[in-house]
Parts: C-alpha cells; sequence; structure tokens
C-alpha cells in the first residue's frame, strides 16, 4: 500500500497573508458620566494580520486560520477605516 502525503500548499486554500492598519472607533465605559473633566474620546489605530479572505470596493476580509475546508477567526474592516495593506506573503 502506497501512501501519499499531501503538502500544506494541497491541503489550504491559496490566500495572501496581509498586515492592514486601520481606524476602528471607540466608546466610553458605558455608565453616565459627569460633562466636567471629560476627555473627548480618540479613535483606535489597530494592525491587523491575517489570511485575506476577501477584497472589494466596500470592505476587506480577514481570517485568522484557514484549513482544506474551514476557516476561523473573521473579521470585516470597512474600506474607509483603512489606512494601508502589506502583502506579508503571498501563497497562491
Amino acid at each position: 500500500m502506497i501512501i501519499r502525503l499531501l503538502r500544506l500548499s494541497e491541503v489550504i486554500v491559496k490566500m495572501k497573508i496581509v498586515s492592514v492598519k486601520w481606524v476602528d472607533s471607540r466608546e466610553d465605559s458605558g455608565g453616565w458620566d459627569f460633562k466636567d473633566g471629560l476627555e473627548q474620546l480618540k479613535p483606535v489605530y489597530v494592525r491587523s494580520v491575517g489570511f485575506l479572505f476577501a477584497d472589494n470596493d466596500d470592505f476587506i476580509t480577514l481570517v485568522q486560520s484557514d484549513s482544506s475546508d474551514q476557516i476561523n477567526g473573521m473579521i470585516t474592516i470597512p474600506r474607509g477605516c483603512i489606512q494601508g495593506i502589506d502583502v506579508l506573503e503571498d501563497i497562491r
């Protein structure tokens, strides 16, 4: 009997690995606060790294983990929030 071992590139759906710099919203603690002494909230600057699962004019979607038939850890980022995308590796 011959057993053929699959290379990783044959098992995993081939996607680019990217680093995305983007701006996210921020909210307060959620409770009531007195107006005096409060500081204005500023946006959060984020960097996310993952497999580029979807890429269109409105948004991109990254996934954290990828197997032959499943994905895990999905995040969709609106195009208007994205400041830059760097391709780290193209495993297609």
